[in-house]
């Protein structure tokens, strides 16, 4: 017996798209504030140059999507475990 209804199918998608996005934004945004902490001047020859500016956004939007896709993992993990339950 199939627990999710007609027509919710793609309400479910959506959702899990919004959620997604908004997860990307704010990993994204943790990730950039966790690297300007970094002392880029340790190993990075010019840590005020755009090099190292572009490496840092590079990361912040690495790290926002890994945390997006943890969470949107998690999501459709807890909506399996509903229909266990």
């Amino acid at each position: 017996m199939n627990s999710v209804q007609p027509g919710f199918g793609p309400a479910l998608v959506a959702a899990d798209g919004l959620i997604f996005v908004l997860a990307f934004v704010f990993g994204t945004y943790f990730t950039w504030s966790a690297l300007s902490v970094v002392k880029w001047d340790k190993f990075l020859f010019d840590p005020m140059g755009n090099h190292t500016r572009l490496l840092r956004i590079l990361l912040g939007i690495i790290g926002g999507f890994f945390f997006g896709v943890a969470v949107v993992a998690l999501n459709i993990a807890l909506q399996a475990m509903r229909i266990l339950i």
